[in-house]
C-alpha cells in the first residue's frame, strides 16, 4: 500500500532575507535538497540567487503565500531587517540563522503569532553536508518539519534548548574554520620540509577531504579512527605525541570554543540596535 502523500513536500514557497554567504548556502542546499522550493529574496546587496525571485521588503510584504521566512543577515543589519519584517500581516514560521539574536528578541520584534525558530547551520549545507541545530518554543510537528527541509543537513536537525546554542555554534557553525585553520598549518609545516607549495597544498586538500568522508562513513568513534591511523610506534604516533604533550592541544582548542562560545553571548547580549517593539 502506497504511504500518503508528504503535504510539507509540496510546500517551499520561501522568503529569505539576505544573502551573503549562509544566505546563498542554503539556497545551493534547497537547490540540490528540494528542488521543488520558491525562493524569494530580499537583501540589500545587488542581485538574487540563480532561479530566485527578487523582492523589495515592501513587495515581499504583500505576498501571504510564503511558507516560511528565513532569516540570514548579519548582526550589523538585524535591527533594520526585523523593523521591515513588522510590517508583515498574518500568522508566520521565521527561522532565524543569524548571529546574536535569541528566541526572545525574535518573538519580541516580529508581529504577534509568529513562530519563531533559532537555528545554526555552516556553509557546507550547500554541498549537502554538515549539521544543523534548532531551538523552538512550543512548535508544531508541521513547524519541525518544515524547518528540517529548510536546513538540509545530512542528518537532519538535531533540536537543542537554546541555551546550549552557543556551544553548539561554536561547535558545528565555527568549527570548519578550525580545521581550516589546522589544515593551513600542516600545509606550512609541508612546505617547511621540502614539498613544493601546490604539491603541498593538494595532499592537505585531500586528506583533509579523504579524513572527513571516513568520520562521515565509518561507525567508530573518533577515537577508533584516530588509533586505525596511528600505529604503534609509527610516525603518527611520533606526531600524536608532540600534539599530546602536556594536553597543549586540548588546552588550545578548549580555549578557541570557550572564546566563541562566549562570544556567541555577547552578541546575543548586546543584541540587535534599535530592535523594534
Amino acid at each position: 500500500m502506497d504511504s500518503p502523500p508528504d503535504p510539507i513536500a509540496h510546500r517551499g514557497r520561501i522568503l529569505l532575507v539576505g544573502h551573503g554567504r549562509m544566505g546563498s548556502s542554503l539556497v545551493a542546499g534547497w537547490r540540490r535538497a528540494w528542488p521543488m522550493a520558491q525562493v524569494s529574496v530580499v537583501t540589500r546587496a545587488g542581485s538574487g540567487p540563480p532561479e530566485g525571485q527578487w523582492l523589495a521588503f515592501d513587495e515581499a510584504a504583500r505576498l501571504s503565500d510564503f511558507d516560511a521566512i528565513v532569516l540570514a543577515v548579519k548582526p550589523a543589519d538585524a535591527a533594520e531587517a526585523l523593523a521591515e519584517l513588522s510590517q508583515f500581516e498574518g500568522a508566520r514560521l521565521l527561522v532565524s540563522v543569524a548571529a546574536g539574536l535569541s528566541l526572545a528578541q525574535l518573538e519580541t520584534a516580529c508581529p504577534s503569532g509568529w513562530r519563531c525558530v533559532r537555528a545554526m547551520t555552516s556553509l557546507a549545507i550547500a554541498l549537502g553536508a554538515g549539521a544543523a541545530v534548532a531551538a523552538a518554543r512550543d512548535l508544531g510537528d508541521e513547524d519541525r518539519r518544515l524547518c528540517e527541509r529548510l536546513l538540509p543537513a545530512p542528518g537532519g536537525v538535531v533540536w537543542i534548548e537554546e541555551t546550549e546554542m552557543d556551544a553548539a555554534t561554536a561547535l558545528m557553525g565555527s568549527g570548519p574554520a578550525y580545521f581550516f585553520r589546522l589544515a593551513e598549518t600542516l600545509l606550512q609545516a609541508g612546505e617547511a620540509l621540502g614539498l613544493e607549495p601546490r604539491m603541498a597544498a593538494h595532499l592537505v586538500r585531500a586528506t583533509l577531504a579523504g579524513s572527513g568522508a571516513l568520520a562521515a562513513a565509518n561507525g567508530q568513534s573518533l577515537v577508533q579512527l584516530k588509533a586505525a591511523v596511528a600505529s604503534p610506534g609509527g610516525t603518527t604516533a611520533a606526531a600524536l605525541e608532540v600534539l599530546d604533550c602536556n594536553d597543549a592541544l586540548a588546552r588550545l582548542v578548549a580555549r578557541a570554543a570557550e572564546a566563541a562560545t562566549r562570544r556567541g553571548a555577547e552578541l546575543r547580549s548586546a543584541g540587535p540596535v534599535n530592535i523594534p517593539g
